[in-house]
């Protein structure tokens, strides 16, 4: 779990590129969920309605958030409310 948020700190935090690549952020955010459903062992309950959080509206609200991005500045603020939520 450690190295799965060393990974994303070091992609958040890295310097921005020329060009916005709107892919690579959402391929980033796919690595992201993986690497919770297969290190993150209360997953299934925080994703559950006891839990009180939307896991399903996080997800669609950060891939719509993704998709309409327009620079790495959107981009990393999708990724981290998700996080945050």
């Amino acid at each position: 779990m450690k190295r799965a948020w060393l990974a994303l700190s070091v992609m958040l935090l890295s310097a921005p590129c020329a060009a916005f690549d709107r892919a690579a952020w959402q391929d980033d955010f796919a690595y992201l969920k993986k690497q919770l459903e297969s290190r993150y062992a209360n997953l299934a309950w925080f994703g559950s309605p006891q839990s009180g959080v939307d896991a399903r509206a996080l997800d669609r609200r950060a891939n719509r958030a993704l998709a309409a991005s327009v620079d790495e500045a959107d981009a990393k603020a999708a990724i981290t409310d998700f996080i945050n939520g």
